[in-house]
């Protein structure tokens, strides 16, 4: 074999294990929008660190018309790990109403993020005690002492119950939902079946 092609396949190698490697470090991230249709409506979403990472989370549902959001992080335990309030304390910097969280080496794993209005955020420190609000699908009246809609803010002035969410990491694997899951099963049995129909 002559050295020519030795130090080819070399640089080859090399190339392929560069992209590896910078394929795992960059962070990955994903992005959710949705509507709530009442104060104390929950969005939850699961995804898994494949390994040790700054996690971030930010929300632009204020920026974009919008209410004021929460986050509350998981662990498979149903365990808080950390609460970011919108409302304008600062999460995402002084004078912002989103909600931002940031966690330096999140250990790998499974865990649970959940965007909530803001009032509504965890009663205790695990899920299992549940949130603030719920059952309570109009509680934003109360606070400015209006008799219908939702969404109120302190001020007076009524949001929308649009919401938007970014969630950023390195190893960042979105799980789907039960419900996306077993859906995601009977769209591929669905083919198996006429796969073998067909063949017949």
């Amino acid at each position: 074999m002559s050295p020519q092609i030795h130090t080819g396949r070399a640089w080859r190698w090399l190339a392929v294990a560069l992209s590896l490697i910078s394929n795992v470090c960059m962070a990955q991230s994903a992005s959710y929008a949705g509507q709530f249709e009442n104060d104390d409506d929950l969005f939850k979403t699961y995804f898994t660190l494949n390994f040790a990472s700054t996690f971030t989370a930010s929300t632009f549902s204020f920026a974009s018309g919008g209410f004021s959001p929460e986050l509350s992080l998981f662990d498979t335990s149903c365990a808080l790990l950390q609460w970011a309030p919108g409302s304008g304390s600062g999460s995402c910097g002084p004078g912002t109403w989103d909600a931002c969280m940031s966690l330096t080496s999140l250990a790998a794993g499974q865990y649970m993020l959940v965007l909530t209005q803001d009032g509504n955020g965890p009663v205790g420190s695990s899920l299992s005690e549940g949130f603030r609000m719920t059952g309570q699908p109009s509680f934003t009246q109360a606070s400015v002492g209006a008799t219908a809609g939702n969404f109120w803010q302190v001020d007076g002035t009524q949001r929308t119950g649009q919401w938007a969410l970014s969630l950023s990491a390195a190893g960042l694997a979105p799980v789907p939902e039960p419900s996306s899951l077993a859906l995601m099963c009977a769209g591929l049995l669905g083919l198996r079946v006429l796969r073998r129909r067909s063949a017949h």
